[in-house]
């Protein structure tokens, strides 16, 4: 606990030492021995001793016990002892020892003053008008603590209560940050507000740090891109349940609007010096006029762009007081993105959290080195010890998880190096005026006396009493810490270096004028800049501004103490808020190059903050799963070579036969080309979020599949009357439950999913089965398993297939099946393991019904399996193609079904 320094030994021994001298006085200047001070009242001036000292002795050492006593106890309390309880104890302790200093080493009590009552005359002396005062503070003092709150009667100010968490956000293409594109129409009205706000201060002559307005169109073209912007992202935020998205436009509105201010201000600094290089005199007066002119504008970058943004962020925070904040609270309900006030902060706006120009025009001036008296750290741990001891600070801030405010979080990022941190009511700067307006507050009493609130008027009372103990506590605490003169230079250093107008860091003049520590190493600086300068009274100025601090009252120091209070707090908050939202801006990447945006998209990594009229309601609805499709030409090499050696262009033969009547049929069943290849191709089907019933990709994958081999059957059966060679496919269908991702090779893009590897997989076949596998008719696919290691095959599987002319779809493409298809249960007389056939009716991509039929078939065993019982029977699922099959198991079920067309 931070205790009072109070000069306990000053009072006591000014006691004494008086008491001590007018007895040693007293009989020099009295000739008749005794001599009336003020006539009439009986007061006389002697010197006489009293008698009976050995009794008086006894009760002045009871007495003096008895004052101890309270002196220890009064000790031991914390710091809401009164000021006039330590006061009182002095002038008790004082008396008390002046006595005994009479009685025990002069051996005789004298008395200097006689007061007459009643006929008779009292003898006192200095020490005993000492303890009889002393007891009256302290008399007084228990009063004051009786009647004076220990608290504050006014509650504190919560501060508001925000937070996003940007991790719940997926990351971009860099796998670090998050990918966002911003609305054009925003881009563009924030690049003409922001080019009309630099373009005065960079080309006119009069400097000022507040650029002129911009036209009203232009403001309002701002707010309303701005206004569009966010009420997006709340709509999108409602529809998704993500109420991050607000914070989201919000945090890339103002890393836009922080990058394009500076990107635009060092162009058209660029421009001025072009101009300044290509002027017609640039070494005549003119052309030196502008030189200096250029130099200044240089040195003011900061104060420029901190001025425009200002402005400029001035127009988002009237959006987001107006249309904005209704918007949230109907859609939302609850708070939601950064709070309004957030783009007010001038932290948020600051190159360097530490540049003193935005300390001094915003806060107050603060040490920025670690052996800085007036640092922050130091500063926040003496007021955290000093408030300790009141009852507004709330559960402990190191033990409470209620600490929700930004700046609580960075202050609890920051205890391991610091130490403790603060209380939340720490983070709300209008509680300073809680706290310590007692002016202010005593209007509100006169405010609740006119208007009859009685109670209202009495609790003001109160915590005006409040007000003014805890301002004296607070004075005398920063008075023995040492901290009033830089409090009182620090709100001093602005004007005066602004006045002076020398090349002088601020710190250095605060340093000054704060005291005698490290001035003379200031001095010396003053003093060449004085010399080099011209300004041989800098000193004096300095040494004047520093003399009249020292003489501040108590109440001028009272009122710099409010004022700094309210101004820490408010830079402690600030600090939070612009480290944690540097971070978070820091977390995004706004992208602007076409293909770094197209590649984005394509993986589902990017954030679109678009209004409508940016054509965000036409932009593609997301994918949401994909089917894909890969057909695998069998002896391909066999082929090309046969064709070659007659002669023949095998190109053209796959091309005729192969690859233009698969391009036929994408369109038809709403396929896309992901690659392709001299003997396969792969093509995938995307289901979108808005496709509703229509998210029938496998079953449309599996029609596709179907008339693939039929028209590659068909164009066979022509080439071999001309005796060419057959074409043989093996064609797998795989699903994923989600996006598929990208790269580019310039402009073309590149897949990247798992059910590509999956397919090819389901489409191969075992050479050594496609030469002795004898199928059953109508059964164009077989999956066989070992536990033979030696049977594996190169990339590590034990299941085998044979796969000609067939279609075999993988089990998790089976399972969406069942999910996007009523599918009819047939069994399969064919089968000796329970095999079925399971039969659908679906819409292909122009709306027309197709028939589409599965068998499931079983897994079987090959070579020396352990323990052929024990074995898991594993199914495999085939699209059925052969003709027969596919009208018998037709036949079957053609009555309940009233197809009359079973085959398509």
């Amino acid at each position: 606990m931070l205790a009072p320094r109070i000069p306990f030994t000053r009072l006591l021994f000014a006691v004494v030492a008086i008491d001590q001298l007018t007895k040693s006085l007293a009989p020099a200047l009295l000739a008749q021995g005794r001599e009336l001070i003020l006539p009439g009242t009986g007061l006389t001036l002697v010197s006489a001793p009293v008698s009976n000292v050995p009794a008086y002795s006894a009760r002045l050492l009871i007495f003096t016990l008895l004052v101890v006593l309270l002196l220890v106890r009064l000790l031991r309390r914390d710091e809401q002892a009164g000021e006039l309880a330590f006061s009182g104890i002095q002038l008790v302790v004082g008396g008390a020892l002046s006595t005994a200093i009479d009685i025990f080493l002069l051996r005789e009590k004298v008395a200097v003053f006689a007061l007459a009552a009643g006929g008779a005359e009292v003898y006192v002396s200095v020490a005993n008008a000492a303890v009889v005062v002393g007891a009256l503070l302290l008399v007084l003092d228990f009063m004051q603590r009786r009647w004076v709150p220990v608290g504050p009667e006014v509650p504190l100010l919560d501060p508001p209560r925000w937070s996003v968490d940007l991790g719940q956000l997926r990351r971009g293409i860099d796998n670090v940050r998050i990918d966002v594109r911003l609305s054009p129409r925003f881009e563009g009205a924030a690049r003409d507000l922001i080019t009309s706000l630099l373009t005065v201060q960079v080309w006119r002559d009069p400097w000022s740090t507040t650029p002129p307005q911009p036209s009203q169109r232009t403001l309002e073209g701002f707010r309303t891109g701005y206004a569009q912007l966010v009420e997006a992202a709340i709509h999108r935020a409602k529809q998704d349940n993500e109420s991050t998205r607000v914070a989201l436009a919000q945090l890339a509105a103002i890393k836009f609007v922080l990058g394009e201010t500076r990107e635009e201000f060092d162009r058209l600094l660029r421009e001025r010096r072009t101009a300044l290089d290509f002027s017609a005199d640039p070494a005549g007066r003119k052309g030196a006029h502008a030189h200096e002119q250029f130099v200044r504008l240089r040195r003011r970058r900061r104060a420029i762009i901190d001025a425009t943004v200002a402005a400029t962020f001035q127009q988002m925070q009237h959006a987001e007081n107006g249309p904005i904040a209704d918007l949230k609270s109907s859609l939302l309900g609850e708070p939601a993105g950064l709070p309004p006030e957030v783009f007010a902060s001038p932290l948020l706006r600051a190159e360097d959290l530490g540049d003193e120009q935005v300390l001094m025009r915003h806060y107050v001036l603060l040490g920025q080195r670690a052996d800085d008296a007036f640092n922050p750290r130091r500063l926040e741990h003496l007021m955290r010890e000093f408030f300790a001891p009141y009852p507004l600070t709330g559960p402990d801030p190191d033990a409470s998880a209620a600490d929700a405010t930004p700046a609580a979080r960075e202050s609890d990022r920051a205890r391991s190096s610091r130490g403790r941190g603060l209380w939340p009511w720490f983070d709300e700067p209008d509680n300073a005026d809680v706290l310590l307006d007692i002016d202010g507050y005593r209007s509100e009493r006169r405010r609740a006396k006119a208007r009859g609130d009685r109670d209202a008027a009495r609790r003001f009372t109160r915590h005006v009493r409040f007000q003014r103990r805890l301002a004296g506590r607070l004075d005398k605490t920063l008075r023995a810490e040492g901290v009033i003169p830089f409090i009182l230079s620090a709100y001093e250093v602005p004007a005066l270096w602004k006045t002076l107008q020398i090349p002088l860091n601020p710190h250095a003049i605060h340093r000054y004028l704060s005291g005698p520590r490290g001035r003379s190493e200031v001095a010396v600086k003053l003093r060449a800049l004085a010399r080099s300068t011209g300004r041989v009274n800098v000193i004096e100025e300095l040494d004047g501004a520093a003399r009249r601090l020292r003489r501040a009252s108590y109440r001028h120091r009272r009122a710099f103490a409010q004022r700094f209070m309210r101004d820490f707090m408010t830079y402690r908050r600030d600090l939070a808020r612009a480290r944690i939202i540097g971070r978070w801006l820091e977390e995004l990447r706004l992208l602007k190059a076409p293909d770094e945006i197209r590649l984005s998209q394509a993986n589902r990594m990017l954030y679109e903050l678009l209004t409508v009229e940016d054509g965000q309601a036409e932009a593609a609805p997301p994918v949401c799963g994909h089917t894909i499709i890969k057909a695998d030409v069998r002896g391909s090499t066999r082929i090309a070579q046969e064709l070659i050696d007659r002669g023949l262009n095998p190109g053209t033969h796959f091309g005729l036969n192969f690859f233009e009547p698969i391009k036929s049929l994408i369109d038809l069943y709403g396929a896309e080309k992901v690659f392709i290849e001299g003997d396969a191709i792969i093509l995938a089907l995307l289901e979108r979020d808005d496709e509703g019933a229509a998210r029938v990709s496998v079953a449309r994958a599996c029609g596709l599949a179907r008339s693939i081999l039929e028209v590659v059957s068909a164009h066979n059966a022509t080439g071999a009357k001309y005796g060419l060679p057959a074409l043989e496919l093996g064609i797998g269908i795989a699903h994923e439950a989600g996006p598929p991702t990208y790269l580019f090779d310039e402009d073309q893009p590149i897949m990247i999913s798992p059910a590509i590897g999956r397919a090819d997989r389901l489409s191969s076949c075992a050479p050594f089965l496609r030469k002795k596998h004898q199928p059953k008719s109508g059964r164009r696919i077989q999956v066989y398993s070992t536990d033979t290691l030696s049977l594996y095959d190169a990339k590590g599987t034990s299941l085998f297939r044979y796969n000609v002319n067939g279609i075999e779809l993988e089990s998790a493409a089976f399972e969406k099946l069942t999910g996007e298809l009523k599918l009819e249960v047939l069994d399969d007389p064919d089968s000796t393991t329970g095999g079925r056939f399971f039969a659908a009716r679906y819409p292909d991509a122009r709306g027309m019904m197709r028939n589409l039929l599965v068998r499931e078939g079983s897994v079987k065993p090959i070579g020396r399996l352990q323990d052929p019982e024990a074995v898991e029977v594993q199914r495999f699922y085939e699209v059925v193609v052969d003709p027969e099959v596919l009208g018998r198991v037709a036949r079957e079920s053609s009555d309940a079904r009233g197809d009359p067309d079973p085959g398509r």
